[in-house]
């Protein structure tokens, strides 16, 4: 009968393993997405922290050709609990190398949104590439809002 009951100091290791794995798998999930963002593609954000209504940008060069059309650059992110997510992508024709910037308000680029600012707290999202035939990560940006954005490198 004994296996059947956890105690609290199995019960919070079973809980820090689990938010151990979890992190683990979001970091090494990144494929082709550097350790610092992609720093492959010269991918960088600026700024790194801003107010409820500072335009982020999300800028790299590109290392495929994109028509808008059937190919595409597209930007998502999760931000605070509660918080709308983030959808933003490219038009019109990007050349192999152009510099690609996305910017990103809160009133155009909060997915399913009424909100005007950014809500207080994190964001965390990727830059993918779709194409035909495959789909790309190009890298991974954070930014905070009011705060220093949360870091999962350790």
């Amino acid at each position: 009968m004994a296996g059947f009951f956890v105690n609290h100091d199995t019960a919070r290791k079973h809980v820090r393993f689990g938010l151990v794995a979890l992190v683990a798998a979001f970091v090494f999930a990144g494929g082709d997405a550097e350790a610092n963002g992609g720093a492959k593609y010269d991918f960088r954000l600026f700024p790194s922290v801003g107010t409820p209504t500072t335009t982020f940008r999300v800028s790299f060069a590109a290392p495929f050709r994109a028509d808008g059309e059937d190919t595409s650059y597209e930007l998502e992110a999760v931000g605070p609990r509660g918080c709308p997510s983030i959808y933003e992508y490219t038009r019109g024709r990007v050349g192999r190398g152009d510099r690609v910037v996305m910017r990103l308000t809160p009133l155009d680029d909060l997915y399913l949104n009424t909100r005007r600012t950014w809500c207080r707290g994190s964001y965390v999202g990727y830059v993918y590439y779709f194409g035909t035939t495959e789909n790309r990560r190009i890298g991974y940006f954070r930014f905070g809002v009011g705060r220093t954005p949360v870091s999962l490198e350790g």
